[in-house]
């Protein structure tokens, strides 16, 4: 049997930064995280490569399953 595994939204943390607001929600034992808003902003799919990269770090250093507001061939969170 598959275990179903919660994820939640970063917009549960607006005044938080995305790293803590990943730690926070692991440690209320959520798999993943959507990302709605990234340091107090919101998710902006042209960010620049080097954010991209920062995020894609962040996220990763938490094994969860973490996805962007719009999965797509196409997701620079994907394709950083």
């Amino acid at each position: 049997m598959n275990t179903m595994r919660i994820a939640f939204s970063t917009l549960a943390f607006p005044d938080k930064t995305l790293t803590e607001a990943a730690s926070l929600g692991r440690s209320r034992g959520y798999a993943g995280v959507e990302l709605r808003l990234i340091d107090g902003q919101l998710f902006d799919s042209s960010m620049p490569a080097a954010e991209r990269a920062r995020v894609k770090e962040t996220t990763a250093a938490f094994g969860g399953l973490f996805s962007a507001k719009r999965i797509e061939a196409n997701n620079p969170l994907v394709d950083a």
